[in-house]
């Protein structure tokens, strides 16, 4: 089994715990839209086609990683949450906790 928060083998619970806390509080207030933009607006600052990384191996605190690092797992999970649903993506969750 994976630990979740060993570098190693990824730093993604990162981004979950994110989307999770941060984007669901913006979600609650109804500013996800603005949230999510912004967080598209940081990964853009630090990220081209030529210096774009994985989101997992992140883990060092320059802006650059965390914009990777936080802002692309939380896109992620956002996108799969609306790929699969809130009560699968739920479940999901709890299978990973």
């Amino acid at each position: 089994m994976v630990c979740l928060s060993d570098v190693q083998q990824g730093n993604w619970c990162e981004g979950l715990t994110a989307y999770l806390a941060d984007h669901l509080l913006q979600e609650q207030r109804g500013s996800a839209v603005t949230y999510r933009r912004a967080t598209l607006q940081r990964y853009t600052d630090y990220v081209s086609t030529h210096s774009e990384i994985p989101s997992w191996p992140f883990g060092a605190p320059q802006r650059c990683h965390c914009a990777i690092g936080y802002g692309k797992a939380l896109m992620f999970f956002h996108m799969l949450r609306q790929q699969v649903g809130d009560n699968a993506f739920i479940t999901l969750y709890r299978r990973l906790s």
